[in-house]
């Protein structure tokens, strides 16, 4: 993916979204953690560095599904662009397979959210089928997803026509020269 097709740098995404992953996950342990000592301001400071990383994860996920639907949008409006994809692979289906998996962990992230505004007695907290639904169920989804359209294919196919690409490139300087 070149610049212009992207929101930010494709050299920083990985490493902007990895932090920020890693933000999320340390503040939602921290604020799983802090009740253990039984202090009450412990306890309430908890509930808000955790409901702090979730409202973060949804609004770093929203943020990278625009990013995944930009890209693919600006992509598919350039037919000249030249994907180093092997044509038998879809890469639009991995483009919608991860925008779906994106949709589906903002989902499961403001049902959580919701769970822990409510608190332990809140509606949410207190039903079993939306532990059963909105976790279990939208985690298997994705799993399912990744296992149907798994994309180490996509990642495999590029680069093997990459080096292809490199071997005829060298063919071609090695015949100039000879």
């Amino acid at each position: 993916m070149m610049q212009k097709e992207a929101l930010i740098s494709p050299r920083w995404l990985t490493k902007i979204y990895v932090l920020i992953d890693i933000g999320c996950v340390v503040s939602q342990i921290i604020g799983a953690v802090l009740p253990a000592s039984g202090d009450p301001s412990s306890i309430a400071l908890s509930k808000k560095v955790l409901l702090g990383g979730l409202i973060t994860q949804v609004v770093a996920l929203s943020f990278f599904i625009l990013t995944c639907w930009h890209a693919h949008e600006q992509i598919k409006r350039r037919p000249d662009y030249e994907l180093p994809v092997d044509p038998s692979i879809s890469w639009q289906n991995h483009f919608r397979a991860l925008e779906l998996v994106t949709a589906i962990l903002i989902l499961r992230s403001v049902v959580r959210a919701i769970e822990f505004l409510q608190g332990e007695d809140g509606f949410v907290a207190s039903h079993e089928v939306f532990i059963y639904v909105f976790d279990a169920l939208l985690v298997f989804l994705i799993m399912l997803v990744f296992l149907i359209l798994h994309p180490g294919r996509l990642i495999r196919s590029a680069r093997q026509q990459s080096k292809s690409r490199f071997e005829i490139e060298n063919n071609i300087l090695l015949e100039s020269r000879g």
